[in-house]
């Protein structure tokens, strides 16, 4: 099964004029060694009868951008990849977190069903939803997620790790998770 982390886009030929802008917004953030920023789509099926606000969508050089809500990085090939919702990642004095990266290293584990990145306290926190039927010393597979999360330079500041018996998700798409609900369980675990 391939991961989120791992399935990349690439910038079609409509969409190659906003690559300036798009440089401009990737600019604004900087972690792993590349520039994140908001993904903006030109011409996206945008025209005047949308009803979008001016926060979605930026009139530039005769055509439309919009902004998708999503983050990601452009790397040296001219790929684009996803690296989360904005409104997900997860600002930290530390430096900021963006959640697909970040939670692919820890999906990885065989006994972790998934993982979800939010911010509680002023810091990262990792919510895991084991697998079901499976026993499972949750002590020891901390010990291996933060281990797991010290070998890669974007995980090596995740230092709490929560086990949570099922996700609130949305029952339309059950891989959609309310993170600010998840986000508001961790606060509550950690006063």
């Amino acid at each position: 099964m391939v991961s989120m982390y791992e399935k990349t886009l690439t910038l079609t030929s409509a969409s190659q004029r906003c690559e300036q802008l798009f440089i401009e917004r990737l600019a604004r953030l900087r972690t792993l060694g590349n520039y994140h920023g908001e993904v903006v789509v030109l011409d996206y099926g945008i025209d005047n009868r949308w009803n979008c606000s001016i926060k979605e969508v930026i009139k530039k050089n005769g055509g439309f951008y919009h902004r998708m809500g999503d983050v990601g990085y452009k790397d040296e090939s001219g790929r684009v990849w996803f690296c989360g919702r904005k409104s997900h990642r997860v600002e930290t004095s530390d430096g900021t977190f963006f959640t697909v990266p970040c939670e692919a290293v820890f999906n990885v584990h065989p006994k972790v069903y998934r993982t979800a990145l939010v911010g509680a306290k002023g810091k990262p926190v990792l919510c895991v939803e084991l697998e079901k039927n499976i026993p499972a010393d949750k002590e020891q597979i901390r010990e291996e997620l933060l281990a797991l999360g010290s070998s890669f330079p974007h995980t090596s500041g995740i230092k709490t790790i929560l086990f949570h018996p099922g996700f609130p998700v949305d029952i339309r798409h059950n891989a959609k998770i309310f993170r600010e609900k998840l986000a508001a369980w961790a606060r509550s675990e950690l006063s």
